[in-house]
C-alpha cells in the first residue's frame, strides 16, 4: 500500500507526509522556504493533527531544495508592520506557530541544510532536537533589517545559547556555521551533507522502536520543568498541572517497575544484571488509553515500584 499524498496547507508552501514517522516540509524553495503569516498560521492546524494522530510516532521538519528556512518573508512587512495592530497580529501568528510546535506530544526532529535564518531559527529551535548538515548556516540579522527581536524569541534563543552568545549572534547579525552552532548549543548534531537524511531517519527509527507513551510522557514532564519563552517557569501551565507530580513509592523500588500516568498504563521492567528481555510490544492504537508490557524471560524481576502523575 502505497503512502497517502503529502497534505498542503497555506496554500501549498506547508505540506504534512503522515506516516509512522511524519514529514512537515517548507514547500517554497522559490523563496528558500521564507516563512509567511499563513505558514505561521497554519501551523497550530498541522500540529494538533499530529499530536491527535497516535498512529505517528514522531515528526520531521525539513525545508524543501537546499534550504531549511530563510526566515520571514520581507515582501509581507509593509503589509504586516503597517500599524500596531497588524503588527501585533502577526507576532501572535508566530508565537502561536512556534507554540504549537514546541506542543506537538511526539518527539519533533528538524532536519536543517543549507540557511536557517531569523524565523528558520526560530521555527528549529521550537523542535525537540536538531540534526544539521555540515555546510548549513545560521543568522538571527533584526539588526540588519533595522527592527527588534521579539521577547519571547529572544528568551527561547537565550535558553539554549545563554546570554553572551545570544548578544553576539543578534548584535553582529554575523552567519555561523554548523561547528560553531553545535558549541554555542544551538543544535545538536552535525552531519556530512550527503548523510543529513539518513541520520535523522534512523534516530526517528530508533525512536519508533521505544515506547510511545513513554515518549510522550517524557517530553511532557521536560516541557513542564523548563521555561515556556518569554514565560517564567513557575508560571507555565504544564508546571502548574505537573506540580504534584511525578510521586514515586520508594519503599519497593527494586526490580519490577510500573508506572501509571492518567488514564493509560506504562507496566516496564527494570532488568536485574544477566537478564534477557524479548523486544517490547507496543500497541498501535492510542498510546495514552493502551496497556502494555514488557516481560523478563528471567525469574527474579523483583516486587515493583508505582509511579504516579497527578
Amino acid at each position: 500500500m502505497s503512502d497517502p499524498q503529502p497534505e498542503p496547507f497555506a496554500g501549498g508552501r506547508l505540506t504534512l507526509q503522515r506516516a509512522k514517522v511524519a514529514t512537515l516540509t517548507l514547500q517554497a524553495p522559490a523563496t528558500r522556504n521564507a516563512m509567511t503569516r499563513a505558514m505561521w498560521e497554519a501551523l497550530p492546524e498541522i500540529c494538533a493533527a499530529v499530536s491527535a494522530a497516535p498512529e505517528i510516532r514522531g515528526l520531521i521538519v525539513t525545508g524543501a531544495g537546499e534550504t531549511f528556512c530563510a526566515g520571514a518573508d520581507i515582501t509581507e512587512f509593509a503589509e504586516v508592520y503597517a500599524t500596531p495592530a497588524s503588527a501585533a497580529a502577526y507576532n501572535a501568528a508566530v508565537r502561536a506557530g512556534q507554540a504549537a510546535l514546541r506542543a506537538v506530544a511526539q518527539p519533533v526532529l528538524a532536519q536543517i541544510r543549507g540557511a536557517c535564518v531569523g524565523g528558520g531559527c526560530g521555527l528549529a529551535l521550537a523542535c525537540d532536537l536538531r540534526f544539521a548538515a555540515q555546510s548549513a548556516v545560521f543568522a538571527i540579522t533584526p539588526a540588519r533589517l533595522g527592527i527588534a527581536y521579539s521577547a519571547a524569541d529572544t528568551a527561547q534563543l537565550i535558553d539554549k545559547v545563554g546570554p553572551a552568545r545570544a548578544k553576539d549572534m543578534l548584535m553582529s547579525a554575523r552567519r555561523i556555521d554548523a561547528t560553531e552552532a553545535l558549541a554555542f548549543g544551538l543544535i545538536d548534531r552535525v552531519c556530512p551533507d550527503p548523510t543529513l537524511a539518513q541520520a535523522v531517519e534512523e534516530y526517528a527509527a530508533a525512536l519508533v522502536q521505544l515506547s510511545p507513551a513513554s515518549l510522550r510522557v517524557t517530553k511532557a514532564t521536560v516541557n513542564a520543568l523548563c521555561p515556556v519563552p518569554g514565560q517564567p517557569a513557575t508560571d507555565t501551565p504544564a508546571a502548574r498541572r505537573c506540580g504534584r507530580g511525578p510521586r514515586v513509592d520508594r519503599r519497593k523500588s527494586s526490580g519490577r517497575l510500573t508506572a501509571s500516568h492518567k488514564d493509560g498504563w506504562i507496566c516496564a521492567v527494570a532488568v536485574a544484571a544477566g537478564e534477557r528481555l524479548r523486544p517490547p510490544r507496543w500497541p498501535a492504537g492510542s498510546a495514552s488509553r493502551s496497556r502494555f508490557r514488557q516481560t523478563a524471560y528471567s525469574r527474579g524481576a523483583g516486587p515493583r515500584a508505582r509511579i504516579r502523575h497527578a
